[in-house]
C-alpha cells in the first residue's frame, strides 16, 4: 500500500496504455512497454488491484513490474481515465475521482527545488558505493564539424595558416630575446635515454629539421636534452627539455602556442640563438 507520507517518483503520461509496477501474477500475454524515456521492455508480472492511497482514499490499480529505474510508479492513460482525472497546468495540480464518486485534489508540494540534483560529493559517495552512474551530453546532429577553411578571418589571411612552413619566419621589427637571471652561466645536460623506436623518429625528425633549415649544428655551450611524447593519433611529438634554461631565466608562467612546433617559429635574437641549443645522440643542434 503507498501513502502519500512515502516518497516516491510518479510520471502521469497519456501516452502509456497499460499500469506497471511489482510483480504478483503472470499476465495472459507478453506486453511489450516502451517508456517515456524511449526505453523498451517485455512485461510478463502484475499486481492486480494494488491500493494506491491518496488521502486515505483508496484508488485501487493494476500494476505491471517494469526495470526501469527512472520512476517509482508510471500511471498510464487507462489508469486517468478510470479516475476521471483532471490536470491543472496552471495550478500543478491532478483532481481524481473515486469509487465513491468522491473529488480528490493533489498538488505538487515539491517545486522549489529539484531533489533529483545532488551535489559533486554526494555523487562521489554514491559511486563509491557502488551506485550506477551514467554521463549524459547533448550533441547537435545538425550542425557539422567547422575546418579552418570556414572561419571568415582564415579566408582572409589564408598565407598565415598553410599547411607546411615554407621555410624561416621574416625578420621583423621586434626581436624576441632570451634574457637571464645575473650571474647564469650555460647549462650543458646529457642527452635522455630513448628507446630505439624514439632513436629512429629522431633521427628522422632531425633530418628534416636541417633540410628545411630551421636547425643547424651548433658549438653551443648551452645544450638540453631531447624527450618524445606519443601523441593521440600514435605519432610522437618531440620536446626539448628547456626546464634548466627557464629557471635560470626566472620564469614561471608560460604561454601555450598550439602551432605545429613553436621552436623555430619564433626567431629570436642571433645573440641568443646558442641558449635553446639541444643536445642529442646525433649531435649538438640549434633552431
Amino acid at each position: 500500500m503507498l501513502h502519500l507520507d512515502i516518497r516516491v517518483e510518479i510520471v502521469r503520461d497519456k501516452t502509456s496504455v497499460h499500469d506497471k509496477t511489482l510483480p504478483v501474477e503472470s499476465t495472459e500475454f507478453v506486453i511489450r512497454v516502451l517508456n517515456p524515456l524511449a526505453k523498451c521492455v517485455l512485461v510478463d508480472k502484475m499486481c492486480k488491484n494494488c491500493p494506491l492511497m491518496f488521502w486515505d482514499i483508496c484508488f485501487p490499480t493494476n500494476l505491471m513490474l517494469l526495470s526501469f529505474d527512472e520512476f517509482d510508479i508510471i500511471l498510464g492513460m487507462d489508469w486517468l481515465t478510470l479516475h476521471n482525472a483532471i490536470v491543472n497546468c496552471k495550478r500543478k495540480s491532478i483532481e481524481l475521482r473515486s469509487q465513491n464518486s468522491k473529488i480528490v485534489r493533489i498538488e505538487s508540494n515539491d517545486l522549489k527545488g529539484l531533489p533529483a540534483v545532488v551535489s559533486v560529493m554526494k555523487a562521489l559517495n554514491y559511486v563509491r558505493k557502488g551506485c550506477e552512474v551514467y554521463l549524459a551530453y547533448v550533441i547537435d546532429t545538425k550542425v557539422s564539424e567547422k575546418k579552418v577553411e570556414s572561419v571568415p578571418v582564415v579566408c582572409e589571411f589564408l598565407d598565415v595558416f598553410p599547411l607546411e612552413l615554407p621555410g624561416l619566419p621574416p625578420i621583423r621589427e621586434v626581436e624576441f630575446s632570451i634574457e637571464l637571471v645575473p650571474g647564469a652561466t650555460p647549462i650543458s645536460i646529457a642527452p635522455y635515454r630513448m628507446a630505439p623506436t624514439e632513436l629512429k623518429e629522431l633521427k628522422s625528425q632531425l633530418q628534416e629539421l636541417t633540410d628545411r633549415g630551421f636547425a643547424r649544428l651548433s658549438s653551443s655551450p648551452w645544450g638540453a636534452p631531447v624527450l618524445f611524447v606519443k601523441k593521440k593519433n600514435d605519432t610522437m611529438r618531440m620536446f626539448i627539455d628547456y626546464r634548466q634554461l627557464n629557471k635560470f631565466k626566472g620564469t614561471i608562467v608560460f604561454s601555450k602556442i598550439n602551432l605545429k612546433s613553436s621552436y623555430y617559429q619564433l626567431r629570436v635574437k642571433d645573440s641568443d640563438i646558442p641558449k635553446p641549443a639541444f643536445r642529442t645522440r646525433y649531435g649538438h643542434y640549434e633552431f
